[in-house]
């Protein structure tokens, strides 16, 4: 009898050891999975690209004192071939996943004219300018291949323009009215980023900048030619100007 009790009760303490054994083992702390980060994480370059620049600003006039039916919604566009320099730092993370700030200087100076005519000799030209602007845009890549990338821009662009608008009368300036402006926007694209030798990377890429729309007022004089002769009639016209641009880019870039 005493040598039943001995043998359940060992019986009982093995069954509870291991019992406590598996349970301390599931009890063990989790492990997160991990990423292998490659060895060159951080680079830093620096880049010259060749850009098809396609300017736009859409323009909305309000010249009704002067009878708007010769006036309304006009587009003016103009096309370029630019260089812009550029500075990226960016770091390679679980192998594939590339995040980057690309900042990068686009010197346009470029400009459009349209005439618009009033009555008789008088008429209206209307400029449209940019002078320049900045991007400064996050990169986030995704590498198809250990030397090409795929990849999206996003991020802040500021522009500097401006839009002029001169009446004339038989080829005599007789009053101006300019907007000037530095505008904030947001900038957005796609490109590919292929790696051409040690240190060196080609990419394309696509961009659209979007600007906010900007309004002014202005009291405006001409010279009417009706009845037994000229004579001067002024009123309040106003001007909404809004400006936005799309490029392409070929940019080659060396990082070190």
């Amino acid at each position: 009898m005493l040598r039943k009790v001995l043998y359940c009760w060992f019986s009982l303490l093995f069954n509870l050891s291991l019992a406590h054994a598996t349970t301390w083992e599931n009890l063990q702390p989790f492990k997160w999975p991990t990423c292998i980060v490659p060895q060159n994480e951080w680079r830093f370059g620096v880049g010259i690209g060749v850009e098809y620049l396609n300017l736009q600003a859409k323009v909305k006039d309000d010249f009704s004192p002067f009878g708007a039916v010769q006036f309304g919604d006009r587009d003016q566009t103009q096309k370029h071939f630019q260089v812009s320099p550029s500075l990226e730092i960016g770091k390679t993370s679980c192998n594939n996943y590339y995040t980057g700030l690309v900042v990068s200087w686009h010197y346009s100076g470029i400009k459009k004219e349209s005439r618009a005519p009033l009555k008789l000799t008088t008429y209206f030209t209307h400029q449209f300018k940019m002078a320049y602007y900045l991007d400064v845009l996050a990169k986030l890549g995704y590498k198809v291949t250990s030397e090409t990338m795929a990849y999206m821009l996003v991020g802040p662009s500021m522009v500097k323009w401006s839009h002029t608008t001169k009446q004339i009368t038989e080829q005599t300036l007789e009053d101006t009215f300019k907007m000037s402006q530095t505008s904030i926007g947001l900038g957005v694209g796609l490109g590919v980023e292929q790696v051409i030798g040690q240190n060196v990377a080609l990419s394309i890429n696509y961009t659209h900048h979007f600007y906010k729309n900007e309004k002014k007022q202005k009291i405006m004089s001409i010279i009417d030619n009706v009845g037994y002769g000229p004579f001067p009639r002024s009123g309040i016209i106003s001007k909404k100007i809004t400006p936005s641009s799309d490029a392409i880019t070929l940019r080659l870039t060396y990082f070190f």
